[in-house]
């Protein structure tokens, strides 16, 4: 049976959970984690000692600041990771997500980039 990744708090160094698919689809709620919801964990380029990586991607529950000396903030970069590593691109991850939504959208996970001097993507 497949697992998911999946976290549930946003405190800094909180790290992803791992369930079975099926308890994965019961735990997920698509809503803002601040009510207490578990969510998919960002996906950050690059990996991690010990960290939840998949491929070259490391998922997180929480985003820490860019170092001071960064003119740049995180955002949204509307790619995903897909459950092996894969990256794929904003249109066909969006499409991806929108046929297999809720449920089966878990294995998707949003990537997010540092943007320069501060910049923010637009929303999903």
């Amino acid at each position: 049976m497949p697992s998911v990744f999946l976290c549930y708090s946003q405190f800094a160094g909180a790290e992803p959970g791992v369930w079975e698919y099926t308890q994965a689809e019961t735990l997920y709620r698509p809503a803002d984690p601040s009510v207490g919801f578990y969510f998919r964990p960002y996906a950050l380029g690059g990996t991690a000692i010990g960290g939840t990586n998949l491929g070259r991607w490391h998922l997180v529950c929480s985003l820490a600041s860019p170092p001071q000396s960064y003119l740049s903030s995180y955002g949204d970069s509307h790619e995903y990771v897909g459950g092996s590593g894969e990256l794929y691109d904003a249109t066909t991850g969006a499409a991806i997500v929108r046929t297999l939504y809720p449920a089966d959208a878990l294995g998707m996970y949003p990537v997010w980039r540092l943007f320069p001097c501060g910049c923010q993507s637009t929303p999903r």
